[in-house]
């Protein structure tokens, strides 16, 4: 399964491959007071999930910018998850989501990699050159992968990062991450 990202500023809006309607829509939202977040809307326009920066690791109850832990707050499930940080520096978080242990990996440049029951489910990736505040992305996963999930996890990495020039220029991360990607991985589901 391929999900695309299209981004306009701090608008989100989410396709299936092959599918012309979106499935979901986003938008990232930042107050002065208020750390960002960013609410996913279903087809309704109902809230579906928002996401947000969790505690400061540095700072316990502070949550400004650490970007070190994430909630996930899955409104239609009534679920909530709390994404931790196992390695800030080298990008490497876990957390458990319907009794299954998930790792999720930030390598070079956009690419990430997220291991449910360590066994690659998924691989993410971003254009590193975009013009006029378009940015595009995408998530290769397996078919039985919770799409809501699979675009969480993107936006929790991705909030604020939108860019607001004619042309733009992001190469990502620099560094291989704690895990090295497996450029052949494909999904097997």
């Amino acid at each position: 399964m391929r999900l695309d990202i299209v981004q306009k500023g701090s608008k989100y809006t989410f396709y299936k491959k092959g599918v012309e309607e979106p499935m979901y829509k986003g938008r990232y939202r930042s107050f002065f007071f208020k750390s960002g977040y960013t609410e996913v809307f279903n087809p309704a326009g109902e809230v579906a999930a928002s996401v947000r920066i969790g505690n400061s690791i540095w700072f316990p109850g502070l949550n400004r910018t650490s970007k070190a832990t994430y909630i996930i707050d899955f409104t239609e499930q009534s679920t909530i998850i709390e994404i931790t940080v196992k390695n800030y520096s080298k990008g490497y978080w876990e957390f458990e989501y319907q009794n299954h242990q998930y790792a999720f990996y930030r390598h070079r440049g956009h690419k990430r990699s997220l291991f449910k029951n360590e066994k690659q489910v998924a691989r993410y990736d971003k254009r590193a050159v975009n013009l006029f505040e378009n940015d595009r992305a995408y998530v290769v996963a397996n078919s039985d992968e919770d799409e809501l999930l699979l675009l969480c996890l993107f936006l929790a990495y991705d909030m604020g990062e939108y860019n607001d020039a004619d042309i733009s220029l992001d190469f990502g991360q620099v560094l291989e991450g704690v895990k090295k990607i497996d450029h052949d991985w494909q999904p097997w589901k």
